[in-house]
């Protein structure tokens, strides 16, 4: 267990590992030269962090938590051909996922959804894909956002659904052209969700 604080900037040359248990508060960055980024389970981000990896972040197990202190943002930034399937079961504040790569980001693959307790921002620049919300049931409780991704990006494609928890207005922003397709929808917050145009729900809407 290691407990870090201030300003950090964590490098490695290939690959890098942070293993369990462990709180990084401050403003932190973690990069690699050549390899990925992998992160075990039950570790703390609370404050700004960017992760930039040049073969691809993976999230191995939950309880991982990150940007939870108010006013603070976690980017993750993805290069290369990695395949990265997220198991779940993590909590974000406000966060941003670029995949700048060839190989997918899948979050919320096998070990239940994620919480995202603050703005989402998706952006996929390159062909690897963002599956967010694959399975089980990832909840949504700020602004959501796919307006500078370069595809039509699909919430739960698996058997997932993303589930709306917010306690005010929230909004989906989309480039006006690419529109998400959110597979399933359950309205489970005292807010709404506030569409600039219209979206596909193609299964359920709850």
């Amino acid at each position: 267990n290691n407990t870090f604080s201030g300003t950090n900037a964590f490098t490695a040359g290939t690959t890098m590992l942070i293993a369990n248990n462990n709180t990084v508060a401050g403003n932190n960055t973690f990069s690699t030269g050549t390899g990925g980024i992998t992160i075990d389970n039950d570790n703390a981000f609370p404050d700004n962090n960017t992760f930039t990896a040049a073969t691809g972040i993976q999230l191995n197990n939950g309880g991982n938590s990150f940007s939870t202190n108010p006013g603070t943002l976690t980017t993750m930034i993805k290069n290369g051909a990695t395949t990265n399937d997220w198991q779940g079961g993590n909590t974000f504040g406000d966060f941003t996922l670029v995949n700048n790569g060839t190989g997918r980001i899948r979050t919320a693959n096998s070990l239940g959804g994620d919480a995202f307790n603050g703005d989402v921002t998706l952006d996929k620049n390159s062909t690897g894909a963002i599956e967010p919300a694959f399975n089980s049931v990832s909840t949504f409780a700020g602004d959501i956002s796919t307006a500078l991704s370069n595809t039509v990006l699909t919430f739960g494609l698996g058997t997932g659904t993303v589930e709306i928890n917010g306690s005010t207005s929230q909004n989906l922003l989309t480039d006006g052209t690419l529109i998400p397709v959110l597979r399933r929808v359950r309205m489970n917050g005292t807010g709404t969700l506030e569409l600039s145009d219209p979206i596909s729900i193609p299964i359920s809407l709850e």
